[in-house]
């Protein structure tokens, strides 16, 4: 059934011409030669362009600062190794290993981003500071605030996207293909810059600029999450109704210097191009298995480390067996489990455990079981209150990402309240209590928490400071997200603040390059 509306949607859409002519619209938050060199050998092989949101140009001044940064940090991994434990005991020495490891990642990412922000005026951790030269600071730092600066000519993704559409559509230009490239939920994108496009910035573009949306053949979403089934459902029904193919994948999505990302494009565009003449050639839907197999050919769907997920006509197509074919009330179950161990790390009142710091730990596998439960409407148990179902699952879910890269987000609210903090530090010294520690990308979590109530609860006679306590630390504090917060709006990083929310793209190290 889904097949059939999925062909009629085909046959009403596009139709005759308008299965020629178009372009295909990369929106490259990533900035990926790579990922665009598929995109216009596809365009080629059409007789199409690729138009390209940022602007193309961005590739040349961010590739090499992305290339000098990795190859920096892989560097002081080498020179600066974690310690190692001498306890006799097996078990103790691989716990304390671990935590040694925790530890130095954290103080190398520290470097790394104060290094970034700063240059050569970094000298938080001597070091690290006298091991790396002030020529090589200064260089990556000037190669980031090239980029930075330039991103703030071009406006933000979604001033730039409705500039795009309307230039589009003066020139009578229809976009066949669109291609978004970036990190992703599954819902909210952002790159490793200050590029940001929430979920709710894409229901306001479509309501402003329609024919971006209901245009499209085939959408590629290359980023993590997006084809998991309620992700997949959002994408199809509300956002691309009308593609033929939507090609993206599951959990995890390989990174844009992954050879894979760029060939997957080739390769689904290829079966897609094909797919689409059969049915308008036939006139009719064809056969749902014939297009599985077609897919499931492909080396780059079929891989176990970034298996593919296709939407063709409304049929999905797993790469690998997954979340799709697994039992709804199983999944909840499971979710709501889960929820329950988790409380140590996810309370704002009393956490006892900090996030662990590489991968995520037992929080990433929690996400992951939060993002791949089926959609609480078709779950029995869930079905008489599905709406707020997916509400917990969606403040709950947006509350771990941000936890998982608890060091990551407090590294950019420091830089972007820097002088608020330093402000809010001088007026409480003046009351005569302790301020907030340093919130330098090592602070744990627990003890941020116990500092804020310690000193929310001495502020309990000062009721404007601690009204302006509260309005700076609370985002820190709860962690929400920009789905927690507002739906079909767009809502800038200073709104989204404003509301007790972390911007998605904080959740990267450095998208955060000066004070607001």
């Amino acid at each position: 059934m889904h097949f059939l509306v999925g062909f009629l949607l085909f046959t009403l859409a596009f139709a005759g011409p308008a299965l020629a002519g178009g372009v295909v619209l990369m929106v490259n938050m990533n900035y990926s030669s790579e990922e665009l060199k598929a995109a216009m050998e596809t365009a080629a092989a059409r007789g199409q362009r690729v138009e390209m949101v940022p602007p193309r140009e961005m590739i040349k001044l961010a590739e090499p600062m992305f290339h000098k940064r990795d190859g920096l940090e892989e560097e002081l991994e080498q020179k600066f190794p974690p310690k190692k434990s001498s306890l006799p005991n097996p078990a103790k020495r691989q716990e304390q290993n671990e935590l040694f490891a925790e530890e130095q990642s954290l103080r190398l990412r520290s470097a790394l981003y104060g290094i970034i922000r700063k240059g050569s005026a970094w000298n938080d951790d001597p070091e690290i500071a006298n091991y790396v030269s002030s020529a090589r600071k200064n260089e990556l730092f000037e190669m980031y605030q090239k980029v930075f600066q330039q991103e703030q000519k071009n406006g933000d993704m979604f001033e730039q996207l409705r500039r795009k559409a309307a230039e589009l559509k003066a020139k009578g230009d229809r976009v066949d293909s669109l291609l978004l490239s970036s990190h992703s939920d599954g819902s909210n994108l952002t790159g490793e810059t200050s590029n940001r496009l929430s979920a709710n910035e894409l229901y306001q573009l479509k309501k402003e600029q329609p024919a971006l949306f209901d245009s499209p053949r085939h959408v590629w979403l290359l980023g993590c999450y997006d084809m998991t089934r309620p992700h997949h459902q959002a994408w199809r029904n509300d956002l691309f109704p009308n593609a033929s193919m939507i090609a993206g994948f599951g959990v995890k999505a390989p990174s844009r210097f992954d050879e894979k990302s760029s060939n997957y494009i080739r390769q689904t565009s290829a079966i897609a191009d094909r797919l689409d003449r059969e049915m308008a050639a036939k006139g009719k839907p064809l056969d749902p298995a014939y297009v599985g197999n077609l897919f499931k050919s492909l080396s780059t769907f079929t891989t176990e480390a970034h298996p593919g997920v296709v939407d063709y006509c409304y049929s999905v197509v797993e790469g690998q067996p997954g979340a799709w074919s697994h039992n709804c009330e199983d999944q909840w179950r499971e979710l709501y489990a889960t929820k329950d161990k988790m409380e140590d790390y996810i309370s704002v009142l009393a956490p006892r455990e900090d996030p662990p710091s590489a991968g995520g730990g037992v929080l990433r596998a929690f996400y992951n079981t939060l993002q791949l439960a089926c959609p609480a409407q078709e779950a029995k148990s869930e079905r008489d209150h599905w709406q707020q179902s997916e509400r917990l699952r969606v403040t709950t879910r947006e509350n771990v990402i941000r936890l998982i890269f608890w060091w990551n987000v407090q590294h950019n609210f420091s830089a972007y309240f820097d002088t608020d903090i330093l402000a809010m530090n001088a007026r409480l010294s003046k009351a005569g209590i302790d301020p907030m520690p340093q919130i330098d990308g090592s602070l744990s979590r627990v003890e941020f928490v116990n500092t804020y109530y310690a000193i929310r609860k001495r502020l309990k006679d000062n009721l404007s400071l601690r009204k302006d306590f509260e309005s700076l630390y609370d985002p820190l504090l709860l962690l929400k997200g920009e789905d927690s917060v507002a739906a079909g709006e767009k809502i800038s990083v200073p709104e989204t603040l404003k509301r007790n929310a972390i911007p998605f793209n904080w959740i990267e190290g450095t998208t955060v390059m000066r004070k607001r």
